[in-house]
């Protein structure tokens, strides 16, 4: 473990009037991150207490930039490096070097927060860090596990407990949700926009499975080949995302026979290459729905259905619900 001091040179301060709110994290916006790094930084507000935070950048100079945490949940996915900070009193390391499984590769926790705590990091010249970051206020998961069932339970007994922290070895899911993240530019069209929810969304979800689960670190089922393979797979389906697609393309894309992509999917998410795409296209025209009140045609098209009453019967298939009972907020 590195000591504090060694880390400290030299300090970024700012003053205290300059103060902006991102992501459940007061800045001083003297000392945002972005002035220690250079490479890509996404900040991205979802809803009213659920922001995304995704870099990939190397850190330009030694230093520390400090903010304050507000009470909720973080969900932390390093695919490169680590982070060293001060969290109130404690000094934490998280990051790709970390795992529960002692191996180095991608890293994942979820952290809880009851009370404002400052987060102190430090950085280091040199050091190339990947990682997206969503941040969910107590508000938030007020509104949001409202229902009383096992699953909110779980959640509710994790986050009642100040700095309490679960670490996982990501599943190849969530490892591909946070490279997704880590594709989008600031400036987005609404489509981009609604993937860009869509995958955030689906983090969350995949880190509160996971609370709902023994809480033991979850085996990586593919090999570093397979994880590579089913990274240019993805890419190329979601570089031709409203395209007709066909798994002779995909295959000869990727360079692996097709039979052996669907055995990586199957392995990896449970379904087929088809079923995949269909069940990502459905959560994407759900999210539209939902969120951002798109007309039920619209969302049929983003679903890839040219006919409406077919797009309703796999949507109430899928959700138990239909179009228009998910959308009926607007």
């Amino acid at each position: 473990m590195i000591e504090e001091q060694q880390l400290i040179t030299p300090t970024v301060r700012g003053s205290r009037k300059d103060m902006v709110n991102f992501n459940n994290r007061s800045y001083d916006e003297r000392c945002r991150p972005e002035e220690l790094v250079d490479g890509k930084i996404l900040f991205e507000r979802i809803h009213d207490g659920f922001g995304v935070h995704a870099s990939d950048a190397v850190e330009r100079q030694d230093g520390r930039s400090a903010f304050t945490e507000i009470p909720g949940l973080s969900i932390m996915v390093f695919l490169r490096g680590d982070v060293k900070a001060d969290l109130g009193t404690q000094f934490v390391h998280y990051g790709h070097s970390l795992r529960p499984d002692g191996k180095e590769g991608p890293y994942a926790n979820i952290l809880a927060k009851t009370q404002k705590t400052k987060f102190a990091r430090y950085f280091k010249k040199g050091v190339h860090v990947r990682k997206v970051i969503v941040g969910l206020s107590t508000d938030w998961l007020n509104d949001y596990l409202r229902e009383d069932t096992p699953e909110t339970r779980a959640i509710e007994t994790f986050r009642q407990t100040h700095l309490n922290l679960m670490e996982w070895v990501p599943t190849p899911r969530m490892v591909n949700l946070a490279e997704d993240i880590l594709l989008f530019s600031e400036q987005r069209s609404l489509m981009e926009k609604l993937f860009l929810e869509q995958r955030s969304i689906e983090l969350v979800s995949e880190a509160f499975r996971m609370l709902n689960e023994d809480r033991k670190p979850v085996n990586d089922p593919l090999n570093e080949r397979e994880r590579k393979i089913l990274k240019l797979s993805l890419d190329y389906i979601h570089s031709h995302f409203y395209e007709t697609l066909s798994i002779g393309a995909l295959s000869r894309d990727v360079g692996m026979a097709a039979s052996q992509i669907q055995r990586l999917f199957k392995q990896a998410f449970g379904k087929t290459v088809f079923e995949y795409i269909r069940t990502e296209r459905l959560s994407l025209a759900h999210d539209g729905l939902r969120n951002k009140g798109i007309a039920i045609a619209e969302a049929a098209y983003v679903a890839g259905y040219s006919n409406t009453a077919n797009f309703s019967t796999a949507f109430k298939r899928q959700f138990g619900k239909t179009p228009k009972q998910a959308r009926r907020n607007f």
